[in-house]
């Protein structure tokens, strides 16, 4: 039987199982954000005008402990790295696009193993009875008035599974676009987690042969559609290493 709850922000929704969690929050205050900034080594460096960082989704399976959040810190934290190892530490050099490769916090006992399989594109694309969904900005900015940068979250609970999408999507006007997906995906009743990682960018030039209305911004949405990914990758996350009672574990859905 599915419960829900929600206090001072925090959305709980327990299902087959799992429990999911969102927490939305206001921005971050000057003094939050420079702590943020110190904690990455980039005191100089400006983070993202917009910065969630109390927000948070959370996918918890109760009978393993297994988990997957998603934390704005987390995900500009693949930034900073990048950005310490290029030397990029002063505020007049730096990626304006916050480019994140950013795939989740797994619990720690969490190990991606690669695989072929793939994900249920064609049954996540019908019309399935939504139970709970959920979508949380993590971060986003304007690229100095020069276009748009977003990291978010949405999660999609379905009678026979669910999805979680954490799309990073920037766009600097006449130059290029760069979206990077991970996909969480489960199926009720299995004893895995199937995550699949895609990259796509490119340039002003290639968009310009794309089939859209002239003077349409490009979406994340067109993106997607229309740039063959540059790198894509599947994995399979076990529930826990001997996990074969788990699937008696989950309650029968009702």
């Amino acid at each position: 039987m599915a419960q829900e709850a929600v206090v001072d922000g925090r959305h709980v929704f327990a299902y087959a199982g799992w429990t999911f969690e969102t927490i939305k929050r206001g921005a971050l205050s000057s003094s939050e954000r420079s702590a943020m900034s110190d904690r990455f080594r980039l005191p100089h460096v400006p983070l993202p005008e917009m910065l969630f960082g109390d927000n948070l989704l959370q996918a918890t399976h109760e009978a393993s402990g297994w988990r997957v959040a998603f934390r704005a810190e987390d995900a500009l934290a693949t930034w900073a790295t990048a950005q310490r190892e290029a030397h990029n530490v002063e505020a007049t050099a730096f990626d304006v696009t916050y480019t994140c490769a950013y795939r989740g916090t797994l619990s720690e006992h969490a190990t991606p193993q690669p695989t072929c399989e793939t994900l249920p594109l064609d049954r996540l694309r019908e019309h399935a009875a939504i139970l709970f969904y959920d979508d949380v900005i993590l971060f986003e900015d304007d690229v100095r008035d020069l276009g748009d940068v977003e990291c978010s979250v949405k999660l999609r609970v379905m009678p026979f599974g669910f999805l979680i999408l954490c799309r990073f999507f920037a766009r600097v006007d006449n130059k290029c676009v760069k979206l990077h997906d991970a996909r969480y995906y489960h199926s009720f009743g299995t004893t895995y987690v199937l995550r699949d990682y895609e990259t796509r960018h490119a340039q002003h030039s290639e968009l310009q042969t794309v089939d859209t209305p002239m003077g349409i911004v490009p979406t994340a949405n067109v993106v997607y559609e229309a740039i063959t990914p540059q790198h894509a990758e599947t994995e399979r996350l076990a529930l826990a290493p001997d996990d074969v009672d788990l699937v008696r574990a989950e309650p029968t859905r009702t």
